[in-house]
């Protein structure tokens, strides 16, 4: 596959099924694969009127249940051109291979358009034969030829021009959550109340087991014993036994006031 812009190619590259190509923000799937009849049909004065492929697989014949089928409309002639491949396995039961085609032949049929539609197509009713890969064959008024089959594949183009905005927003998620779980927020709780002496100022932390929020704690309670003048008390909660290799500012009866 060759992805053009402005008429160069910009990538080329193989797609399988569940195995993309991407240019951008566009991505290339296969969406599905078949093969299809190459078709030449001229009228009695040698005219080509139609030159083109047949998809086959469209539906099944009636009488060859496991023969895919393809039908077109000629244009300007008001005429359907009903193409039946070989049956695709035919020893699986033989019976239903009424027409018994063989490698490089077709069955086409030719019917009004609008006569019941190419899967109402049946042997009899209308103009039909079995046409050899090469060998034109009249049907009715025009001269049918199976030139070749070929194969062809689905392709399904997915572009969605947001996905910078979806890495961008997946980038600040990310980093959001590292911002929250290593650098939390860290609160201190604090109270002053009255004394005969002055007041009391008690503080605590909200960061129970935040060892670098407890090493804050204890310099915002150094800077405060330092403005007021005072010697800070720290007291160690009996519950708590991850405070090593911390060295509280000072430690006693001392009060902070």
């Amino acid at each position: 596959v060759s992805i053009l812009e402005d008429g160069k190619t910009v990538r080329t590259g193989e797609i399988t099924v569940n195995h993309p190509i991407s240019y951008r923000n566009a991505t290339f799937y296969q969406s599905g694969f078949g093969y299809t009849a190459q078709m030449r049909v001229t009228d009695r004065s040698g005219a080509s009127i139609y030159a083109g492929q047949v998809v086959l697989g469209i539906f099944n014949y009636t009488g060859n249940p496991e023969s895919p089928a393809g039908f077109v409309e000629i244009p300007g002639t008001g005429t359907l051109l009903t193409v039946v491949a070989p049956d695709t396995n035919p020893r699986n039961a033989p019976e239903n291979d009424a027409l018994g085609l063989r490698n490089g032949q077709m069955w086409v049929q030719l019917q009004p358009a609008g006569s019941g539609g190419a899967p109402a197509a049946s042997r009899g009713t209308f103009p039909s034969a079995v046409v050899d890969q090469g060998n034109p064959v009249q049907v009715g008024d025009f001269a049918v030829t199976f030139e070749r089959e070929l194969r062809y594949t689905n392709l399904q183009v997915a572009y969605n021009p947001g996905i910078p905005i979806f890495f961008i927003a997946s980038v600040l998620l990310v980093g959001g959550l590292v911002v929250s779980f290593y650098f939390p927020l860290r609160r201190i709780r604090g109270i002053i109340a009255p004394t005969p002496a002055g007041a009391t100022l008690t503080m605590a932390p909200l960061a129970r087991r935040d060892w670098s929020g407890k090493r804050d704690f204890f310099a915002v309670v150094e800077r405060a014993g330092e403005r007021l003048s005072v010697v800070p008390s720290i007291k160690k909660p009996a519950d708590h036994k991850d405070w090593e290799g911390l060295t509280p500012v000072a430690s006693g009866g001392g009060q902070t006031r």
